[in-house]
């Protein structure tokens, strides 16, 4: 088990435009539909499960961890090491 890594809070802004990264990714991919995602900031807004949660339920996980690597690239982190 790693240890948690100790880092500032990251800027809102750059969270949302990287949220926003990942969405534009799954729908260039057709991953998910624009209504689903319309469905899910709906729901996320109103108390429900964050966006890209309620996005990522429905993907297989190479789907999920490609959109990762999107979101992680939006941050600017390294990319995640393989899993052993």
């Amino acid at each position: 088990m790693t240890e948690p890594v100790d880092r500032p809070p990251e800027d809102p802004a750059r969270l949302r435009a990287a949220e926003q990264a990942v969405v534009k990714a799954a729908l260039q991919r057709g991953l998910v539909a624009p209504a689903a995602v319309g469905a899910a900031r709906r729901a996320a807004e109103a108390g429900g499960p964050p966006l890209l949660v309620a996005l990522g339920a429905g993907l297989s996980p190479e789907h999920r961890a490609a959109l990762a690597e999107v979101y992680r690239a939006a941050l600017g982190a390294a990319p995640a090491a393989p899993a052993p």
